[in-house]
């Protein structure tokens, strides 16, 4: 049924979107995580068990901002591209039905041109670029050592997860003191290299093709045909 036919397109789209952008920005973050973590100037001072602990957060963390600005906004973009061309036709049939009825019928000027989806698609855009950007400025926050309560002991033996991948709050040696440091660098400059998902608005011909051959089909008066 159709569930079953979302469900797969989805699992398509993750498999061949989603694990290759995740990949894509994890590789790049986390080589680049192993270069700088350690230093030659701290060489010795932090093991390479840790650097690749490390790197593989800061990958990890990549990754997922990756997919979150590609692949997951490809998606979202998809589903309301989805929701546009079926509101379209339902439009397209209730106008028809009048014309062939002779009944009055006000027609909903949204989708006369592309004018207003396209709008929505530029919202959507911005909102998950604005998301990205405050997200990339947050993991610059330098970060300070902490004095931890009384109760909750020692904390680098008790809790190994902060000293590990947020050494600056212990007072650890570390090369960077940022809240998820070298997460800019990576992941600016391999969405530079493969694109931006500006592109997406190329599907806004693709929708203006669908609407005119069903005009055509279901012989929507000439003038209207012109507006579109």
């Amino acid at each position: 049924d159709r569930i079953d036919v979302d469900d797969t397109e989805n699992m398509c789209r993750f498999l061949t979107k989603g694990v290759p952008d995740f990949l894509t920005y994890f590789t790049a973050a986390f080589g680049y995580g192993m270069l700088r973590h350690n230093p030659r100037r701290v060489m010795g001072v932090v093991p390479m068990w840790l650097v690749r602990h490390r790197a593989v957060f800061t990958g990890m963390v990549t990754g997922l901002l990756g997919v979150y600005v590609n692949s997951y906004l490809d998606f979202k973009i998809h589903r309301e591209k989805l929701k546009f061309e079926l509101r379209k036709s339902q439009e397209m049939r209730r106008r028809a039905g009048a014309k062939r009825y002779g009944k009055r019928y006000e027609h909903n000027t949204f989708f006369d041109s592309l004018e207003g989806m396209t709008r929505r698609v530029s919202a959507i855009q911005m909102q998950t670029y604005a998301v990205a950007g405050t997200f990339l400025a947050i993991t610059m926050l330098p970060l300070t050592s902490v004095k931890f309560p009384a109760f909750m002991g020692d904390v680098v033996f008790k809790f190994p997860t902060i000293p590990r991948l947020f050494p600056a709050l212990v007072n650890i040696k570390t090369s960077s003191r940022c809240l998820i440091p070298y997460v800019v660098a990576p992941f600016t400059i391999v969405s530079i290299a493969q694109g931006s998902t500006w592109d997406v608005s190329l599907y806004d011909r693709f929708v203006q093709y669908r609407q005119g051959r069903y005009e055509v089909k279901h012989g929507l008066p000439q003038e209207e045909q012109g507006s579109k």
